[in-house]
């Protein structure tokens, strides 16, 4: 408060704050929280602006639509964790060599790559913030500062909302309840 033009109102002010019970001071945020929240940066830049175009389609295409059904919720229906291209690669019988160069290029770092692998691995799941945090925390946050992965990410996100806004399109033009 010195050195501002007003400290009365200011002293006033906090006063008020203080008898509400919010003069509290904010929360420490750790690095993860911060990192997670990145990664939620980059999942609604990928399906909210660089997919924006077939977003807005998609939305006036089941304005339109008579019976939009269950394509509603197909709109706001978080991507998958793995990314579908990773399922295609451990669907297979066998390894896939292919896997083992995607990881390696996203990831040089062999606690990093290790981690990613047993992610893929695991069950798949929506993306959510748990995951994310999780993703931040991984190898002590070595994970999300690789710009590698993180682009890949990105786009992974981004070819999933698209494929998914257009779907949803096809399906509200033809009354259909989900993809």
């Amino acid at each position: 408060m010195s050195g501002g033009n007003h400290p009365d109102l200011a002293r006033q002010f906090l006063e008020f704050l203080a008898g509400r019970g919010q003069a509290e001071p904010p929360t420490p945020v750790s690095g993860a929280d911060l990192d997670a929240s990145d990664l939620l940066a980059d999942l609604l830049g990928a399906t909210l602006v660089d997919a924006q175009d077939e977003l807005w389609a998609a939305w006036a295409k089941l304005g339109r639509s008579a019976r939009p059904g269950r394509a509603e919720m197909w709109m706001t229906r978080p991507p998958p964790w793995p990314p579908a291209s990773v399922e295609k690669l451990l669907d297979r019988d066998k390894p896939s060599p292919l896997l083992e160069t995607l990881v390696g290029e996203l990831a040089p770092d062999p606690e990093v790559r290790a981690w990613l692998v047993r992610s893929w691995l695991g069950p798949p799941r929506l993306i959510d913030r748990a995951l994310l945090t999780e993703l931040a925390e991984a190898a002590d946050g070595r994970l999300v500062l690789e710009p590698r992965f993180r682009a890949w990410l990105r786009g992974e996100w981004t070819a999933w909302a698209r494929q998914r806004y257009r779907r949803v399109a096809r399906l509200a033009v033809a009354g259909g309840a989900g993809p």
